[in-house]
């Protein structure tokens, strides 16, 4: 299923990320990983109460920085956070996961910028009227994006005019962009965290096809008793009531849609 996991009350997320081109070891709640170079930890479903710290040890030798630095990283209940590995201290923010209403991709963009001699760089998306401007007046600190809605479609990621890849977003998916800038390089990866749809949407075709077959059947069987069978003095009282009875049936799928009963309809 592509349904997006959601913190709520007795539960976290918690998710870590090596924004760097390096392989990035960490351990972590009892786990000794090697992070992939824009690689991602997850723990989706944390049962908690309040808030739990999760005290971590990153190797950043192979990253060109100390060998073992510590720190702590937090889940919160009832919310999705993530966590940008640096060696002064984590970075830390409030994710988005759940899909947009409208089913569109979302998108925000995770910059790690090392340039210290240019005072902004900006980064665009071809095709569409989106810019980050990232400050450098503190190089090698992670700076994010507001989440984006965009049409699911290709485009091409822009730093400064200069083309240095394309990005594919799908239905239904929420992206995170890793950037890393230096002076001597430009990459990004396309971290998925929560997964596109995996049904196409015209597989509702036969769906309808078959409610309508089956309002057409009990329609015409209703209302053709009305008509034909019904005495003529009980023919108005009974389309009244084929009428209500339609009527409350609407308003049955109104109040379930609207109210939202169920985390997944």
């Amino acid at each position: 299923t592509t349904y997006p996991i959601l913190p709520t009350t007795g539960t976290a997320q918690l998710r870590i990320l090596n924004p760097r081109d390096c392989h990035l070891p960490i351990t972590i709640n009892n786990q000794t990983i090697e992070m992939e170079p824009f690689g991602i930890w997850v723990d989706s479903e944390i049962e908690l109460t309040g808030s739990l710290d999760y005290p971590y040890t990153a190797d950043f030798s192979k990253c060109g920085g100390q060998k073992d630095i510590s720190g702590i990283v937090k889940a919160i209940e009832g919310r999705a956070t993530s966590y940008v590995l640096e060696e002064p201290e984590p970075f830390g923010y409030k994710d988005f996961n759940n899909k947009t209403d409208s089913g569109n991709p979302a998108l925000r963009i995770l910059a790690y910028n090392t340039l210290p001699s240019k005072p902004t760089v900006k980064v665009e998306l071809s095709g569409v009227e989106y810019e980050f401007i990232l400050n450098s007046t503190s190089p090698g600190l992670t700076q994010i994006t507001k989440v984006g809605e965009f049409q699911p479609d290709t485009y091409t990621v822009m730093v400064d005019g200069e083309a240095i890849g394309d990005i594919t977003m799908k239905l239904g998916g929420v992206y995170t962009l890793q950037l890393l800038i230096t002076p001597k390089t430009k990459k990004f990866e396309l971290t998925t965290i929560t997964p596109a749809n995996s049904i196409h949407m015209l597989w509702l075709i036969p769906q309808y096809i078959v409610i309508t077959m089956g309002e057409v059947m009990f329609s015409v069987t209703g209302l053709e008793f009305a008509f034909t069978q019904a005495p003529t003095t009980m023919k108005s009282l009974l389309q009244a009531s084929w009428l209500l009875t339609v009527a409350f049936g609407n308003l049955i799928v109104v109040i379930i849609a609207e109210a939202k009963i169920f985390d997944r309809q």
